[in-house]
């Protein structure tokens, strides 16, 4: 049986941007997108979470 195994690793973006000023999110996460890895953003008013999945296949 192989059994896959999540984990989360998190980073946030501890910047307040105008709101003015868009596009920052999308040139910090466009080498991530260009090697086809999946991420799951979370905005808050202050501060962008950025969650990357790891996944581990156990044998």
């Amino acid at each position: 049986m192989h059994i896959i195994r999540k984990l989360f690793k998190a980073f946030y973006i501890d910047e307040i941007f105008d709101f003015s000023q868009s596009g920052i999110l999308f040139e910090i996460l466009r080498p991530l997108k260009e090697e086809c890895i999946s991420v799951l953003v979370v905005s808050a008013y202050e501060r962008d979470y950025i969650l990357l999945i790891k996944m581990i296949l156990i044998k």
